[in-house]
């Protein structure tokens, strides 16, 4: 048996959490269902976090990261930082890259990214808290000017490199399954770049179309966890040795009742990780 917790994407259950009512509705549901946390996003739009947090602690769940894009991250560090430590949450989500800073602003943007990112995790860290950055597929690009032949993974640099090396050791990354799928990866070997630096990874699952027969040129729809083509189990040595601690479950869009559907996710991944 492993030792992963399971979190809820809360982003999965967006539509039920407009207002303060249907947020601690769908909480609460969560934790019925047996969740062990949840990743917060955008909440704060919803109602004071300080009365989301005493409802957190009233149905015992937890927050494992909270969630924000990283435009907040350059005009509200305050506030996502109070948040965190409202909930009690060990990370921090920082959003993602945006032009300036991503393989369009090159090396030098790159760079300036992680410059900002060290401010950001010394304040932090103060108050226990990891940053959390959003891996996405545009990490793994070829910055230009580079034009050697490739021979495996281990032999590039892509811009996550160069994050991972301007940042400190507790600037975290959350990495996600459908993301990895996107770059032509393996979560293997991407984990093995983040090891140490990935308190959570992100199932999402997906399902070819009857008659796609062709996987990288087929349309993929986001499914239940355990119902489509990633084989979660292979996953968990890899996840393992990276000190992966929370498994976070969802999906863009459901096809039946959301709440069914991370419901069946969870049964699913319980049964692929022995709980």
């Amino acid at each position: 048996m492993t030792a992963f917790k399971l979190g809820a994407q809360l982003y999965t259950l967006r539509d039920y959490c407009y207002t303060k009512e249907g947020l601690f509705d769908t909480l609460s549901r969560l934790a019925d269902m047996g969740y062990d946390g949840v990743e917060l996003e955008d909440v704060h739009k919803v109602c004071d976090p300080e009365d989301i947090a005493a409802h957190l602690k009233s149905i015992g769940l937890a927050v494992c990261t909270t969630r924000n894009l990283f435009g907040r991250t350059e005009f509200d560090e305050a506030g996502m930082l109070r948040e965190a430590s409202l909930y009690g949450s060990p990370g921090m989500g920082v959003g993602t890259t945006n032009c300036d800073y991503s393989v369009y602003g090159l090396e030098p943007g790159l760079r300036a990214f992680g410059a900002l990112m060290t401010k950001l995790t010394e304040k932090a860290r103060a108050l226990g808290i990891n940053p959390q950055y959003d891996l996405h597929q545009h990490e793994f690009v070829r910055l230009p000017g580079d034009t050697e032949p490739r021979y495996g993974f281990g032999n590039v640099t892509y811009p996550i490199d160069i994050i991972l090396e301007t940042t400190p050791e507790d600037f975290h990354v959350a990495a996600d399954s459908w993301n990895i799928r996107c770059a032509s990866l393996t979560v293997p070997e991407v984990l093995g770049r983040l090891s140490g630096r990935c308190d959570i990874f992100r199932f999402r699952d997906v399902k070819v179309r009857p008659n796609d027969l062709m996987y990288y040129t087929a349309h993929l729809d986001p499914c239940i966890c355990g119902e489509g083509v990633f084989d979660f189990g292979s996953w968990i040595p890899s996840l393992e040795k990276a000190g992966v601690s929370w498994i976070t479950l969802g999906q863009d869009f459901c096809t039946r009742d959301p709440f069914e559907c991370m419901k069946a996710s969870l049964q699913n991944v319980k049964s692929i990780l022995g709980k």
